[in-house]
């Protein structure tokens, strides 16, 4: 009886221990499941670093050309001649930078007892060139408004410009031949009027004003801007002319304009002026990259 009973025991020992192993797994299964179902924390995202924006860079216009500078005196004198302001449109180009390129001694050097307002001369013994431009003195009295803007200013020093109907910057189809008589076409500021009538050499100006106690460094007073330059080898002076090169800024008049525009009558197109400051002249030749002079 002790055999059997002895081996019913371990029995249910053996039961009871395989029992209770299975109960552990199950709860040891469940807790790992339990713990596998509680998400992860998930970690924060990095700061992103603030970008500034990069600054807004202007980019300067490019300088009013010839052609544009006439077309801002000719809208300037269209308005004068109807009697009606000038065109706020002008003021906004107080400031703007320009060059303009006025071609010189096309029809070849300059001979004894010429008066041009520009000209070039060659001594083939000693290969000099010598390029010449003289400013023209203007009566600053005579761009004045009224008599309180007579005082403003109390000189004005520039160049007229030849041809101001053409925006071309190159010698015309006249090479070689002279002005028809009675054009004023030939000096500077010192063309004659055929009774009446405005000579197409005093028709637009390009010209500094200078205000009573302004600086001067920049005025010329009647000295002309000159050069002599020494021709190498076989270099022979240009057929083409040279070209006098003037650059600076549009500068504001009294009434914030940069162009003024007078008519003494109906009967003849307004008399024009641009208002600048000149910050650099040159002389050119044709077809070369570089100036041959230049003052700044």
């Amino acid at each position: 009886m002790d055999g059997p009973r002895v081996k019913l025991l371990i029995l249910s020992h053996v039961v009871a221990l395989g029992l209770g192993a299975g109960v552990t797994a199950v709860v040891q299964t469940a807790a790992n499941n339990k713990r596998a179902a509680v998400p992860a924390s998930t970690p924060s995202p990095a700061p992103v670093p603030e970008v500034e924006p990069a600054p807004l860079v202007q980019i300067a216009p490019p300088p009013l050309n010839r052609a544009e500078l006439l077309a801002t005196a000719a809208k300037a004198a269209d308005t004068a001649a109807g009697g009606n302001p000038l065109p706020l449109a002008n003021r906004d180009l107080v400031g703007r930078s320009f060059t303009i390129r006025m071609p010189f001694g096309c029809a070849g050097p300059e001979t004894d007892g010429t008066d041009s307002w520009a000209g070039w001369t060659y001594n083939e013994k000693t290969r000099a060139l010598r390029l010449t431009a003289r400013p023209a003195m203007l009566e600053a009295g005579d761009w004045a408004q009224d008599r309180a803007a007579a005082t403003a200013y109390d000189a004005v020093e520039g160049f007229w410009i030849d041809r101001p109907w053409t925006s071309s910057e190159s010698c015309g189809t006249q090479i070689g031949k002279e002005p028809p008589q009675g054009t004023g076409m030939g000096p500077q500021g010192q063309g004659k009027a055929s009774g009446d009538r405005l000579v197409p050499s005093r028709q637009l100006a390009i010209a500094m004003f200078y205000a009573p106690g302004a600086s001067r460094t920049r005025q010329r007073g009647g000295r002309p801007y000159t050069s002599t330059i020494k021709l190498e080898g076989d270099e022979a002076p240009s057929t083409r002319g040279y070209t006098l090169v003037l650059s600076g800024r549009l500068a504001a008049l009294d009434d914030g304009q940069p162009v003024r525009c007078l008519q003494r009558s109906p009967d003849i197109p307004p008399r024009c002026i641009i208002s600048v400051t000149f910050d650099k002249v040159a002389f050119e030749q044709p077809g070369r990259d570089k100036p041959l002079v230049e003052w700044r």
